[in-house]
């Protein structure tokens, strides 16, 4: 089993890395924008993962405080959904 890890280098991603079982694929964020329509796609297809876990998390407490618009578009524009996996990974329904 194949494992993509988004956020690895978080407070959950690397409390959960040690505990996967399989092959982990550990990205950070330098690995994967997730903001990004083609970097999310691009690198799922390269590593071709079986499982995605994102861990991946706005830590900017004092700015989301200030600005809880500005965080909230920022959320909003960073999740992952399964329109980022491309269709050859998606399992078959048979």
């Amino acid at each position: 089993m194949r494992i993509a890890l988004i956020g690895s280098a978080g407070q959950l991603g690397s409390d959960l890395l040690p505990l996967l079982p399989g092959e982990v694929i550990a990205l950070r964020h330098h690995d994967i924008e997730l903001g990004d329509d083609t970097s999310v796609p691009q690198v799922l297809d390269d590593i071709a993962p079986d499982i995605v876990i994102n861990t991946a998390a706005y830590n900017l407490v004092d700015k989301a405080e200030d600005d809880p618009q500005a965080a909230w578009q920022d959320r909003k524009s960073t999740r992952l959904n399964s329109s980022h996996i491309p269709l050859s990974r998606m399992p078959s329904s048979a």
